[in-house]
């Protein structure tokens, strides 16, 4: 049997919470370790999303902040995350698969 030295840990832990009205808030971190240059590194975000609707088309939008409690010297410290997701029936992917395998 192998075995490799360990040089990398790691870690993501999550919650989240979703209301009656579909508004879906999470907190969760992240953290690595690594073991040569014995350093860590951690971060806490926290965001809301929620599923709109604009003239039929379902959207996901989600903002959120990413803080790094521990970092190396080059990480950043703060983040912000704003994301759109169009959402799509899987009827609609179906069908254009359907049709590019017929050219």
């Amino acid at each position: 049997m192998i075995t490799l030295p360990l040089q990398f840990n790691y870690d993501q832990n999550f919650l989240s919470y979703t209301t009656a009205s579909a508004v879906t808030y999470v907190i969760n971190t992240e953290a690595s370790y690594d073991w040569q240059e014995k350093d860590w590194t951690v971060s806490i975000y926290t965001g809301v999303a929620k599923i709109l609707k604009a003239n039929n088309q379902l959207i996901s939008g989600a903002a959120g902040l990413r803080y790094w409690a521990a970092s190396t010297d080059n990480s950043p410290k703060n983040a912000l995350r704003v994301t759109l997701m169009f959402l799509f029936p899987r009827y609609v992917f179906v069908n254009l698969m359907i049709k590019y395998r017929r050219l």
